[in-house]
């Protein structure tokens, strides 16, 4: 894992933690071009996801571990705002139950998470066996389901570099994920998704059941990911 900062001028510290098949930069150059000159922006780049080094994605928890580590000895354990995109929102909020970190504000953007008990194994195969073929190009099923119509908007996003042990990894710490039990503490919680996403509405809903003070807003007309094409409008 390796964190990369941008408009270390300014106070206010953002982090971004980008989601499973792609990278930082593939996620967030295009809103760092625009944030870093009014925030301190730090992009994390998750184990399986960096050409610069070699490593694979575990879990979720060790990701986790690892951000927290990082926020505890430059932060002394206290941040302004997380962002996490697609499973980043569940490296996220894993990172909300560690009681040592201190968030202002955390955003959840088209969390890719849920937990299908007994048939996990199954459908994780099944997935891994699918976004290898959308890497690859053989098929556009993925997207479909996605609520992406431009294909071009998720293959470039897509990290061909990431192993095939790394995308199995992932969408089976995606589905054995459970809440953490501490979320209703956090008072600044925003949840956001498009309205094409059917993913990410049933977890989101459970979400704010457990915390009250969670914001649900959707994104009319935006599929998965989407709102990373629209800089401004994430940053507003």
């Amino acid at each position: 894992m390796q964190f990369y900062e941008f408009g270390k001028e300014n106070t206010e510290n953002v982090m971004l933690i980008h989601g499973m098949g792609t990278t930082w930069e593939m996620s967030f150059s295009s809103f760092i071009a625009v944030a870093q000159k009014e925030y301190h922006i730090i992009a994390v780049s998750l184990d399986g996801y960096n050409p610069n080094e070699t490593s694979e994605f575990e879990s979720i928890a060790v990701e986790s571990k690892k951000i927290a580590d990082y926020l505890i000895k430059n932060y002394n354990g206290n941040f302004d705002t997380i962002y996490g995109s697609s499973m980043g929102g569940a490296v996220l909020l894993s990172l909300l139950s560690n009681t040592s970190i201190r968030i202002k504000s955390a955003i959840i953007d088209g969390l890719y998470a849920s937990n299908y008990g007994i048939f996990s194994k199954a459908i994780t195969k099944l997935m891994t066996s699918l976004t290898v073929k959308t890497m690859s190009g053989n098929s556009t099923l993925l997207m479909k389901m996605m609520g992406i119509e431009n294909t071009d908007d998720l293959r470039n996003k897509m990290y061909t570099g990431a192993s095939k042990n790394t995308i199995y990894n992932c969408f089976y710490e995606s589905y054995i994920f459970n809440l953490p039990a501490n979320i209703h503490e956090i008072l600044s919680l925003k949840i956001w998704y498009g309205s094409k996403e059917r993913y990410p509405q049933k977890l989101s809903n459970k979400i704010k059941k457990v915390n009250k003070n969670a914001i649900i807003k959707i994104f009319d007309a935006y599929g998965h990911g989407a709102l990373l094409n629209n800089p401004n409008q994430l940053l507003a």
